[in-house]
């Protein structure tokens, strides 16, 4: 089994454990923050072209 999953108590050392959640949580922290601001990005697309009344926004031409 893994030194991180162990039921009982970890073997992994405590400085590397914290590593690892730190890690992890500003992983997390980043995905969240993007997805966000994709979200935002798409939300303000949607208004615009609504406003404008524009259906193609201008992507894909060449």
């Amino acid at each position: 089994m893994p030194i991180v999953l162990k039921p009982s108590e970890p073997s992994l050392p405590g400085s590397m454990l914290a590593t690892l959640l730190f890690s992890v949580s500003v992983f997390t922290l980043l995905y969240v923050g993007f997805v966000t601001q994709r979200y935002a990005l798409s939300y303000l697309r949607e208004q615009l072209e609504a406003t404008v009344g524009g259906g193609d926004s201008g992507m894909g031409h060449a």
